[in-house]
């Protein structure tokens, strides 16, 4: 079994911090972290003996900034961030990547309801194409994190 790249990009956002239920604050956790954790922790073993592959964690601009009302998700996503970053070090010697992509709001279901127009929102070809450019990069070169914001202020 050869296993190129992983791309976590499962997630959910529920809004609360202070007020978030316990039982959202899990869920949360589970789907944007754990979730991401637990197919990392199947496939790192793989792309360790074929001494290659990339991972690509899809976190947000919230992992960057948190903002009020959406406490739990920032955490979920600080937390992935945090995670790469370190992973990011530990599987250098390993020759495996790995890339973060932070985007703000993506056209997506997601981001339904959100006042912003989706014409007006990143579209998921801009993340489709942001992780072609990694992929596309010579052997020399990794992107850590990539910063994807919306034109339109939230």
């Amino acid at each position: 079994k050869k296993i190129d790249v992983l791309v976590n990009n499962a997630g959910i956002a529920i809004k609360g911090t202070a007020d978030i239920k316990t039982e959202d604050f899990e869920k949360i956790i589970k789907i944007n972290l754990l979730g991401a954790f637990y197919v990392m922790h199947e496939v790192v073993p793989y792309m360790k003996q074929q001494r290659s592959g990339h991972i690509i964690n899809m976190a947000s601009t919230a992992a960057k900034d948190a903002r009020a009302n959406l406490g739990a998700y920032a955490a979920s996503k600080f937390g992935l961030a945090g995670y790469s970053d370190a992973l990011f070090k530990e599987l250098a010697d390993f020759n495996i990547d790995v890339s973060t992509l932070c985007p703000g709001m993506v056209a997506t279901e997601m981001s339904d309801g959100s006042p912003i127009p989706d014409t007006e929102k990143i579209q998921p070809e801009d993340i489709a194409e942001s992780i072609e450019y990694i992929l596309k990069l010579s052997q020399h070169a990794i992107v850590k994190e990539i910063v994807i914001k919306c034109r339109k202020k939230i």
